[in-house]
């Protein structure tokens, strides 16, 4: 995955067959990433204006107009004699593309190979830049066995991280806990940045951009006896200025109880039965991911008590009306 960006060496560039290699795999992917149906031709003709502008920058005689001059003649001569201007590239290409078409297959992103006109090359992927993907979920990965790490080892590290709607921040960060919500890892502890006051601090890893290990010299900040019990009475990370409740929710359809009672919203939760098919009740603190998760049921799932939290989703019920309202 990074051979593909590796940086180019100033010697003999156009001799060496595994920077030859490099420049035609970052070229096809480029390629991939921009069209469909990528052709051999189009990846051979990417390579002439490519090897050309940086044959003139490596000289340090890049003119943009000779360089116009010079690849318009190029491509006359690709049009009339075709590959055999260049064997050495050609018959490279004829074994990167394949060997690369394998690889991002590998990875769980095909590609459909069509034969029109000559056969063609369409990259299936939900992502723009796959391999770029691809380096962010193993940085990401590589983030949360640090945290791990550091957590166990009780040190503090240099953080440069970017919330949501908000700017970027570096902060000295202790953490203390991970935690896994909906396939997505957050890491809890206290900040310190400079002018304030050390706090408790919530980040999400995958918006974390460096990560970098302190001197022995910066003392870790403990947490307090007790900091995270919370974290067993709340769904997901976040909690707000409340009390544990018991709060009674009830499915209109079977099917959705069913869900319910298949995937439990918290380890807490309770089947009451009834005449019906039965409630659900849960003993938590209430919060703006349960709150989420019970309009995400849209009118399949009602709250009945208590009260007060029953008034919250009505209120964000109503502020969604609201919002579409012409």
């Amino acid at each position: 995955m990074t051979e593909i960006y590796t940086s180019l060496s100033m010697e003999n560039i156009f001799e060496s067959s595994s920077e030859l290699k490099q420049d035609l795999r970052k070229i096809y992917y480029d390629l991939l990433k921009s069209k469909k149906g990528v052709t051999y031709e189009m990846v051979f003709e990417s390579y002439i204006s490519f090897s050309l502008k940086k044959k003139m920058e490596m000289s340090g005689s890049f003119n943009q107009k000779e360089y116009e001059s010079l690849l318009l003649e190029k491509h006359k001569d690709f049009e009339k004699l075709g590959y055999a201007m260049d064997s050495s590239v050609y018959n490279t290409m004829k074994k990167i593309i394949p060997s690369f078409n394998k690889y991002l297959d590998q990875l769980g992103y095909p590609i459909v190979a069509t034969n029109v006109k000559g056969i063609s090359f369409t990259l299936v992927s939900e992502y723009s830049d796959p391999l770029q993907q691809e380096e962010k979920e193993a940085e990401y990965k590589k983030n949360v066995k640090l945290f791990s790490d550091k957590i166990q080892h009780r040190r503090p590290v240099l953080v440069k991280y970017k919330p949501f709607n908000k700017e970027e921040q570096t902060i000295i960060f202790h953490p203390h806990v991970l935690r896994n919500y909906m396939g997505k890892w957050y890491v809890l502890g206290i900040s310190e940045s400079e002018g304030h006051s050390p706090k408790k601090f919530d980040m999400a890893i995958n918006r974390i951009i460096t990560v970098s290990s302190l001197s022995q010299s910066v003392k870790y900040i403990e947490p307090l006896p007790n900091q995270y019990d919370y974290l067993r009475d709340i769904i997901g990370v976040y909690k707000e200025n409340k009390n544990k409740t018991k709060i009674i929710l009830k499915a209109i359809d079977e099917n959705t109880h069913g869900k319910l009672v298949a995937n439990p919203l918290h380890s807490s939760q309770e089947i009451v039965a009834d005449d019906d098919f039965g409630y659900i009740e849960l003993n938590v603190i209430p919060n703006g991911e349960l709150r989420a998760i019970i309009l995400s049921y849209g009118t399949k799932l009602k709250v009945l008590e208590p009260q007060s939290f029953k008034d919250e989703i009505k209120r964000e019920i109503m502020e969604m009306l609201k919002s579409y309202e012409i």
